[in-house]
């Protein structure tokens, strides 16, 4: 026991195992990070996935619904499809002036209601949005009847990010008209509402009466990607979702570029050039803003993921060159330079004024606020790197202006405070979520119990971090009889009894995690780290590279390396000690600065406590 207590206090205490907390509760697209690495040899950078939702294409727009045929049959006359067709065409290209040109033409070319729907679409898309509601308003008052009107106000407010009154406008609508327009548009306000539970049901029920409906499914598939769990044990999976709209509808470019986003989460960064250039034409000669920016911009994040920083800027600037007055545009090349920053020391020659003007301009062309946020959040990481956690925190608070019920920006705000050492105030930001309902109090509970466990890391007082452990249990203990199967808290719980020298609690807590999820690394990870505070070093050890074995580059290998040159180190293994501590300080280079902060200073200590070690033990040889 007295070994087990010094252990407990020793510089190897707390490892942050109870990473897990974070990666179960801050979910799936909002969620901040893609983990580094595939298993297959290559080890990626860790970026945001969160910033794939600036682009244009992931939420359905007014174009997507008026290009459909059932809606020409129902308000396009057959004398005029023609050239509502062409003109569709060109604003879909963002061709405005000659747009407003066909509809200045005398005679004119359309009745009345087709004008007015074409003028609501221009004003959207220059970002009238006021304008357009409006027009939005006169297409109720003429036809109460039809999810038209109701749809345009909507999609509307839902740019101004109104979510409250967009979702009362939807209601209304659907009083009058039942359509799959409005069942989607409702989705995807409850996905900005941080509902995504309630959008999957509302959106399987209209499934079940349509299954084939490209909108819904393309729908279905946006409210997975907000859900990590669906990229493992859903039966149905984003990717197999998209793969099937898009044998629907194999003409829809978009879809593929979504595609793309979704090889991105996947890591599958290889794939996603020849994907792109194999199906979406990036030339000058087929210019389509909507879809050839999103592509430059996941083609810009796949280089960087990889590290090929230099191809990365490239692509920003042709994406500049071909659409100079796009926001993705900027924040491709944001990205780039960001990144470059951040990860690539040799090209530490660019300016970070150079990030500014690009993610500045980004800001100043994009109209709506949730797209800004994201520009911020990026802003964020590379202050996080280039100024310090203080200014890191004060833009991430523009971000969460700006996107107030993104989950991903306000765990990169905990994080942040946690880094700055203001575990109070992250503590406080919980208990606001959970009376704000964006979270449930299991979730609360179990956050807060890891921010405690946090600042008891930061405790350099033995005596005080040994009472901030117990009070980190005592927050999480009320909750265990209920959740004996919820494998995050038992991840919690098998650390806490093992700082808290319950050898077997720890033991059996972990033996049952295990049992739940075998296939699991993370979950040996925890194990081992458990093995490894209670003394056991070569038991951990076997934990640790039956982690690695599992998922050789999961997000928690880079920790892995590094307690296992512990365990090493502990068992006199000076060698394989060196080389696990130099594994993990590679994989943490290139883990994003919200983790690598915390890791890279860990592994260089271990480094160089190694190097003491041995100096001293040769001067005791000699």
């Amino acid at each position: 026991i007295e070994s087990e207590k010094k252990l407990i206090h020793s510089s190897d205490r707390l490892e942050a195992a109870q990473w897990q907390t974070f990666q179960t509760i801050f979910q799936g697209y909002n969620a901040p990070l893609v983990v580094n690495g595939n298993g297959n040899g290559e080890d990626y950078y860790s970026l945001h996935k969160m910033l794939f939702e600036a682009l244009d294409i992931v939420y359905l727009n007014k174009i997507d619904f008026v290009n459909e045929k059932q809606f020409e049959e129902e308000y396009v006359s057959d004398k005029n499809l023609e050239i509502f067709r062409k003109t569709l065409s060109k604003l879909g290209r963002y061709k405005f002036p000659k747009v407003k040109e066909i509809l200045r033409a005398k005679p004119k070319h359309f009745e009345a209601y087709e004008e007015m729907i074409l003028e609501d679409i221009i004003d959207s898309l220059e970002n009238d949005f006021e304008s357009s509601i409006i027009i939005s308003e006169k297409l109720i008052s003429q036809k109460p009847d039809s999810y038209v009107g109701y749809l345009f106000k909507a999609l509307d407010l839902f740019k101004l990010n109104d979510f409250e009154n967009a979702l009362l406008v939807v209601e209304e609508g659907l009083t009058h008209s039942n359509h799959y327009s409005l069942q989607c548009a409702k989705a995807q306000i409850l996905i900005k509402m941080a509902k995504t539970k309630e959008a999957l049901k509302l959106i399987e029920i209209e499934l079940g009466k349509d299954p084939k409906n490209v909108f819904l499914l393309r729908t279905k598939f946006l409210i997975l990607f907000t859900d990590e769990g669906c990229w493992g044990e859903c039966a149905v999976k984003p990717l197999d979702i998209i793969d099937e709209i898009i044998t629907i509808r194999p003409e829809n470019k978009g879809l593929y570029v979504l595609k793309a986003v979704a090889l991105c989460v996947m890591q599958k960064y290889k794939e996603v050039k020849k994907f792109l250039n194999k199906e979406v034409n990036l030339s000058l000669v087929t210019k389509d803003p909507r879809i050839n920016t999103a592509a430059f911009f996941i083609l810009t994040y796949s280089y960087v993921a990889r590290g090929k920083f230099e191809k990365a800027l490239k692509k920003g600037d042709e994406v500049i060159l071909q659409y100079e007055d796009h926001p993705i545009s900027y924040f491709t090349k944001a990205l780039a330079i960001g990144y470059s920053l951040i990860y690539n020391k040799e090209l530490n020659d660019i300016p970070e004024e150079n990030f500014l003007d690009m993610i500045n301009k980004a800001i100043s062309l994009d109209f709506i606020e949730f797209h800004k946020a994201k520009y911020y959040a990026l802003m964020s990481d590379v202050f996080m790197e280039t100024r310090g956690t203080t200014e890191a925190i004060e833009t991430i608070d523009k971000a969460i202006s700006l996107d107030p019920s993104n989950m991903g920006i306000i765990e990169i705000k905990i994080k942040l405070l946690m880094m700055n050492n203001k575990s109070d105030e992250a503590l406080a930001l919980v208990d606001k979520l959970y009376v704000d309902k964006f979270i449930e109090k299991k979730e609360s509970t179990k956050i807060r119990s890891f921010l405690i466990f946090v600042k008891a890391d930061q405790t350099k007082d033995s005596e005080e971090r040994m009472k901030l452990i117990n009070k980190s249990f005592e927050e999480i203990e009320p909750i265990i009889d209920d959740n004996q199967d919820d494998i995050g808290i038992l991840n919690n719980l098998t650390i806490l009894y093992a700082h808290l020298g319950r050898k077997e609690e720890a033991i059996r807590t972990a033996e049952k995690m295990i049992n739940l999820n075998p296939n699991d690394g993370n979950l040996y990870d925890s194990y081992g780290e458990t093995l490894m505070l209670l003394g056991e070093y070569e038991k951990a050890i076997t934990k640790f590279e039956r982690a690695i074995k599992l998922d050789p580059k999961g997000w928690f290998a880079f920790q892995t390396y590094l307690k296992m040159g512990t365990c090493y180190e502990k068992l006199s293994n000076l060698d394989k000690a060196e080389e696990n501590y130099l594994e993990g300080q590679k994989l943490t280079e290139r883990m994003h600065p919200l983790k690598k902060d915390m890791y890279t200073y860990k592994a260089s200590e271990k480094l160089d406590g190694l190097e003491k070690l041995k100096q001293e033990l040769k001067i005791k040889e000699d």
